[in-house]
């Protein structure tokens, strides 16, 4: 969704004052928040504990679908609310209460179901965890909304960038501290204690952001009519062929491409028979090259342009691909995490660039960014689900050769059809 930018005159002049210490309280809480976050990252870890309930390759796949749709479509239910609010910081405390309340209550259920009663405790699971997508939902677009108000545009670019590489090291930490804690205490257990765990550090981050300074807006942004807004999307993807290949690259690139990627943990659980710390080890790899990553893609979208860079990432999946697909050893996976995670990375860093760079008025970058993430959200989220039919009913013979074409497809639409 939109991120709504406050103009100056909205905003009381001592805004400046506050600049430092919002700028030091949410790098910390990006920094807390990462770390919890980096024990328990979908694609590794969560992905690898389900599979210890389910078997079946599409409802596995249904864990990271209802995440990701809940995570990108529900954001519309409430920028409108956003548009009236003088200020962001109350309503933003309450939905990161009720997100890491969740957490909790997802450690809760392993200690009391786990064991005892694997179907509860797995629909619990599956409710518990749509509802953290859910509620990260309306958290993430309010803290955009929250950021870009506190923090001037002159220092923004550079507090993201800083506070994204802080947050990776950070959660590159979490993934090799989510190891210490599954060996160290009995199975199922260890689970509840790193769910336990993840909820205290994100409340922790909660306490750090709850320290920022917001001032009230001085008068009420101009509200948007959906049935505008709505015809303003239309046009968008009516008129500007160019956005809309770059809008079919994505979804063949990072949608219908990926689909090789999203049984990888799995697929090495199944062949090479990895236990949780190598999961651990996988975690760190995958989160530490998407750190590095983001200095090299950043530099280089500066540099050479942005869709050059999505480009070369595409490149760099086609022959992981193949890599996952005739994995053997433990190395092979490590080394298969690892391009993963810079090839991620630059979609990661880079795709709201070009998105922005596509749009010639300024006014209407929002309205793109919004589009794409609207459109591209359900498309995200059926990854999994596609993944896992094909692989149910036909094999990964037939998954992983179809993902190759949707990947070099998706790079010959950005090649040829995309400009910059």
């Amino acid at each position: 969704m939109p991120v709504l930018e406050l103009k100056p005159q909205d905003i009381k002049q001592d805004n400046e004052t506050h600049v430092k210490r919002n700028y030091i309280f949410n790098t910390a809480d990006g920094a807390v928040f990462a770390l919890g976050m980096g024990m328990v990252p979908l694609d590794t870890v969560l992905t690898y504990f389900i599979s210890k309930f389910v078997e079946q390759k599409l409802l596995i796949g249904l864990l990271t679908f209802l995440n990701v749709l809940l995570t990108f479509t529900p954001q519309i239910l409430v920028s409108r609310k956003l548009e009236r609010l003088k200020l962001y910081k109350p309503f933003l405390i309450g939905m990161a209460l009720v997100l890491r309340a969740l957490w909790l209550l997802m450690g809760i259920n392993v200690l009391l179901f786990a064991d005892s009663d694997p179907v509860l405790f797995t629909v619990l699971f599956y409710l518990i965890y749509s509802l953290i997508g859910l509620t990260s939902a309306f958290t993430n677009i309010t803290w955009l909304n929250f950021i870009v108000k506190i923090i001037p545009q002159d220092f923004r670019g550079r507090f993201l960038g800083i506070r994204s590489t802080i947050a990776g090291v950070f959660e590159a930490t979490g993934a090799l501290l989510m190891g210490y804690i599954v060996k160290h205490f009995a199975y199922p257990v260890n689970y509840g204690v790193l769910f336990l765990a993840v909820g205290v550090l994100t409340f922790i981050s909660l306490g750090l952001l709850s320290f920022s300074k917001e001032n009230e807006s001085v008068k009420q942004i101009e509200e948007v009519e959906a049935k505008s807004y709505l015809a303003k999307m239309k046009d968008v993807l009516t008129y500007d062929r160019n956005f809309t290949s770059y809008l079919v690259s994505v979804a063949l690139i990072g949608g219908f491409g990926k689909m090789a990627f999203a049984f990888q943990i799995v697929f090495a659980k199944e062949r090479l028979g990895i236990v949780e710390q190598q999961v651990s080890y996988a975690a760190f790899i995958l989160l530490a090259s998407q750190t590095v990553g983001y200095l090299i893609w950043g530099l280089l979208g500066d540099r050479y342009g942005f869709k050059r860079t999505l480009e070369i990432s595409a490149l760099i999946f086609i022959p992981t691909i193949f890599l996952v697909y005739l994995m053997s050893n433990k190395l092979m996976f490590y080394f298969s995490m690892g391009l993963f995670g810079i090839a991620q990375s630059a979609r990661n860093v880079n795709e709201n660039n070009l998105a922005i760079n596509l749009c010639r008025a300024e006014e209407k970058q929002p309205l793109y960014i919004g589009l794409r993430n609207l459109l591209m959200g359900p498309v995200f989220a059926l990854n999994p689900v596609f993944a896992g039919l094909l692989y149910d009913f036909f094999g990964r013979n037939v998954l992983f050769p179809i993902s190759a074409a949707f990947m070099l497809s998706g790079f010959l639409v950005l090649f040829k059809y995309v400009k910059e």
